[in-house]
C-alpha cells in the first residue's frame, strides 16, 4: 500500500540527472496522464550556479526540477495541491522546511515559498521514495544523457507530453543570487 494511496491530490513523480529532468503526473490509480521532460540550459547552470554534467548538484537539479513541474501544471488548475514523489532526501527535506544551508537551494525554495504565499498551488506534500521505484521520471530526466540510446518508457505511450518552459528571467519571482 502507497503513502499516497488515500491521498486524493493530483500525484507527481520528478527526477533529474545531472543533463536534465523528468516529471510525471498520475490518476489516481498510477497511470501516466501527462509528463514533460527537457535539458538543464546555460540560464539554470548560470542562476543556480551548476554545470552541465556533473552531478555535485544533484539536489538541486531535483529541486528545480520540483519548481518547475509544480508551476507548468499549476497554471492548468490554480490552487491545486500536489502529491509529489521525490528519490532525492536533500531536495524533500529542503523543500519542506522551505530552507537550506545551500544559496541555489534557498533561492529554489524562495520560489515555492512565493508561489504558495500567492496560492499558485496549495500546500505540498512531498515524500520520498526509493530511486528505484522511480522508473518513469528516471528514464525522462536521462534522455539527453550523451552517448546513450534514448527512447520514451512505454508507460507514456498515452500519455501527454507538455512542454517545459524556459527558465529566463521571467520564470524567477526572486532577484539574482
Amino acid at each position: 500500500r502507497s503513502a499516497f494511496s488515500d491521498f486524493p491530490r493530483p500525484r507527481v513523480s520528478i527526477d533529474a540527472s545531472p543533463w536534465g529532468f523528468g516529471s510525471v503526473r498520475f490518476d489516481d490509480k498510477w497511470r501516466p496522464t501527462h509528463y514533460l521532460y527537457d535539458r538543464w540550459r546555460g540560464a539554470d547552470h548560470q542562476r543556480l550556479n551548476t554545470r552541465a554534467g556533473v552531478s555535485d548538484s544533484m539536489t538541486v537539479f531535483e529541486a528545480l526540477a520540483l519548481l518547475i513541474t509544480l508551476r507548468v501544471w499549476s497554471s492548468e488548475s490554480r490552487g491545486l495541491s500536489y502529491a509529489v514523489r521525490s528519490d532525492s532526501a536533500g531536495t524533500v527535506h529542503a523543500l519542506s522546511k522551505l530552507r537550506s544551508a545551500n544559496p541555489s537551494m534557498n533561492a529554489i525554495a524562495a520560489e515555492v515559498a512565493l508561489d504558495l504565499a500567492a496560492h499558485v498551488y496549495e500546500p505540498l506534500r512531498i515524500t520520498h521514495i526509493p530511486g528505484v521505484s522511480n522508473v518513469i521520471p528516471d528514464t525522462l530526466s536521462k534522455m539527453f544523457q550523451p552517448n546513450v540510446e534514448h527512447l520514451l518508457p512505454m508507460q507514456l505511450t498515452h500519455a501527454i507530453r507538455v512542454p517545459a518552459p524556459a527558465r529566463d528571467r521571467t520564470f524567477w519571482l526572486v532577484g539574482a543570487l
